[in-house]
């Protein structure tokens, strides 16, 4: 027992002790008063500060503002930063940061009260029950992980076009790969510019799983996987500088599915730039609907409906037709737009990637039979890869390419694997031209 008791004395000094060779960063989270829910400010504040906190060192999130500090008695001051202390994890750890990376930490009150447990299992029990204002604290690994978007450089996209519009009257344009876009007239903010006549649009398509790798994306939600019917780029400009939609003013895109079959449950999503990455989420005020091929597009602005087509519409000989199945979605912002479908699946298996090459690569996980492409991420000293989060029992293709902007040279290797049963992939990396990448791709995909 005295043992024991020696070795619970001296764990939290030793812990204490590696504790001061890390850094610490205090950041006060800006809940809404009295509230436990994160909203979109506070999930901002913590991505921002964990972007800005170098590996090795760790972030304390304190969870009180001051007129709370002031004003709310000291149980009150407990259960509410309990409360939020139970969000702040739950949203650390959908960023995929370990548990064993967070934890919590108690100020406790000058008066904690002593709690007798009647329980049989009482010997098992702290016989001091202690309360006071928890905080979280957020360590951030020295290896965590780090995206490569496109190894030295990003190969330019090819899939990319420019348009010149009237913003005065609706407007439409027709991509290469059979994207369309309507553009209502006045969609855009000028305030403040003279004279605008004319807006330049930039339109990038990316269909193909080629296009995709090709151009530095992926089809990942946070920790979801997201199975897309294609993504698009669009921007438009003047006089080099970038305009906005007007509130209320959505545009309308048309995305033409290679599918034989439309699916269910597709979603507008917006990219955002991550960690290096595209990361996409649900446009919350966007709605998608099915095209059937021959089908007039835009007419009307009735609220979509996901389980509805288009068929049954009564034709027109004026307007615009759809030139194959597809889906149609309206959203309020531009940049990158996907139209995609979460899918679910039971979490059970992951994926470690190595290379014997000095050179970073770009790492993606393709699936055989699911229209996504996952990024890897550098997790250990030795420059392995882990794909977490993935579904036992899949067939997927796992490919690591770099593209250099001097040399006009590639590297490039894959490896067909069955998830679950192959746990760890060793790539052998070869040096190719870009068109030889090109073709690989093309064979591959």
């Amino acid at each position: 027992m005295k043992i024991l008791a020696l070795l619970l004395i001296l764990t939290p000094l030793l812990h204490n002790a590696q504790k001061n060779t890390i850094s610490t960063k205090h950041a006060n989270l800006s809940f809404d008063y009295l509230k436990k829910d994160l909203t979109d400010v506070v999930k901002g504040e913590i991505d921002s500060i964990w972007d800005m906190i170098k590996n090795g060192s760790e972030v304390e999130f304190h969870l009180l503002s001051k007129q709370e500090k002031k004003k709310l008695a000291k149980n009150h001051k407990y259960r509410l930063t309990s409360m939020r202390s139970d969000s702040v994890l739950a949203y650390l750890h959908r960023k995929r940061i370990a548990p064993q990376y967070t934890s919590i930490k108690t100020k406790y009150f000058e008066d904690s009260r002593k709690t007798q447990f009647a329980s049989s299992n009482a010997s098992y029990k702290s016989m001091v029950e202690k309360k006071g204002v928890i905080s979280v604290v957020a360590e951030k690994e020295t290896y965590s992980r780090k995206f490569f978007q496109q190894s030295e450089s990003s190969l330019l996209s090819s899939t990319c076009n420019e348009f010149i519009i009237y913003p005065d009257t609706e407007q439409v344009i027709y991509g290469k790969q059979g994207t369309v876009v309507r553009f209502p007239a006045n969609c855009f903010s000028t305030q403040g510019l003279e004279s605008v006549e004319k807006i330049e649009i930039t339109l990038c398509e990316y269909y193909t799983i080629q296009d995709i790798l090709l151009s530095g994306l992926t089809t990942k939600s946070e920790d979801k996987i997201i199975e897309t019917g294609g993504a698009i780029y669009v921007e438009a400009r003047f006089k080099e500088k970038v305009l906005h939609l007007k509130t209320d003013h959505p545009i309308e895109i048309f995305f033409p599915s290679q599918n034989s079959e439309l699916k269910n449950g597709m979603k507008p999503f917006e990219g955002k730039s991550k960690d290096g990455m595209i990361d996409w989420n649900v446009e919350i005020n966007g709605d998608v609907k099915k095209v059937k091929e021959g089908t007039p597009l835009f007419v009307g602005t009735e609220d979509f409906d996901d389980s509805s087509d288009w068929e049954s519409e009564e034709e027109s000989e004026e307007g615009y037709y759809s030139e194959a199945d597809g889906y149609l979605m309206k959203v309020g912002k531009m940049g990158f737009i996907n139209c995609d479908r979460f899918y679910d699946f039971p979490v059970n298996t992951e994926l470690i990637v190595s290379a014997d090459i000095d050179v970073k690569m770009s790492y993606r996980l393709v699936f055989e039979d699911i229209k996504s492409v996952l990024p890897g991420y550098e997790y250990s000293p030795e420059g392995f890869m882990k794909f977490p989060n993935l579904p036992k029992g899949k067939q997927a293709i796992v490919i690591a390419f770099s593209i250099s902007k001097k040399t006009k040279q590639a590297k490039f290797a894959y490896a067909q694997v069955k998830l679950g049963e192959h746990k760890k992939v060793h790539l052998i990396i070869k040096s190719m031209s870009v068109s030889d990448l090109q073709k690989e791709l093309s064979a591959l995909f």
